[in-house]
């Protein structure tokens, strides 16, 4: 009698313990898109494209910090729900959202940016040696995130979890986010637009794996 109580048991149990984690990823990809819009608006109230320069400004760094940790949970959030079918690009994706990390010096800079008034790598003109090792801290690493939304466009929809639509304005969001950081107000509005709908996307096809998983 208690073996079939504990086997009667042991499935619920099981089968509950994966879905809160899925869920705190889906809530992430729903902070990442609320977050990544309001590091935008801050650097632009702030006058972060006056010197052709988007990360300039205290509270826009400190978002962008924030934004860069809700978004690797969001990545490693897509990694799982990609595990069965894309086993190899699931690693893949955990790495990226691992690596992905260091993108936090982007923030930390802005807020150097407003506090000191300059930037490491004197506008990105790189003269000497060590803003050159400087830009091997972050540049490479920034690089990532874009890519990553490009591979999470393409596995979703072929995975069949998000809309085509959506899969397309992730890949579109992706390219267009280095271009925008560059100092292009259009770029750069049209990028956290099409992102913005791409994470709310992720996230909904998230919630929707805890529901199921649940």
């Amino acid at each position: 009698m208690t073996a079939t109580t504990t086997s009667e048991v042991a499935p619920a149990a099981g089968t509950a313990a994966p879905a809160l984690p899925t869920r705190i990823y889906g809530v992430a990809a729903v902070l990442a898109a609320i977050l990544l819009v309001a590091s935008t608006i801050a650097f632009i109230v702030r006058g972060g494209f006056t010197n052709d320069a988007m990360n300039n400004g205290i509270l826009g760094g400190t978002l962008v910090v924030w934004t860069v940790f809700a978004l690797i949970l969001t990545f490693a959030g897509v990694s799982r729900l990609m595990e069965p079918r894309f086993r190899r690009w699931s690693k893949a994706l955990l790495i990226l959202s691992a690596t992905y990390a260091a993108s936090v010096g982007f923030g930390l800079h802005s807020i150097d940016m407003e506090y000191y008034g300059r930037s490491f790598d004197a506008d990105n003109e790189l003269a000497t040696g060590q803003q050159v090792i400087g830009f091997f801290a972050m540049y490479p690493w920034g690089a990532l995130g874009p890519v990553t939304f490009i591979l999470i466009g393409v596995l979703l929809w072929r995975a069949g979890q998000v809309p085509a639509w959506a899969g397309i304005v992730l890949v579109a969001g992706g390219v267009l986010f280095i271009p925008g950081r560059e100092g292009n107000i259009g770029l750069t509005v049209a990028t956290d637009i099409l992102l913005f709908v791409g994470l709310l996307a992720i996230a909904r096809a998230l919630l929707a794996a805890a529901r199921r998983d649940a």
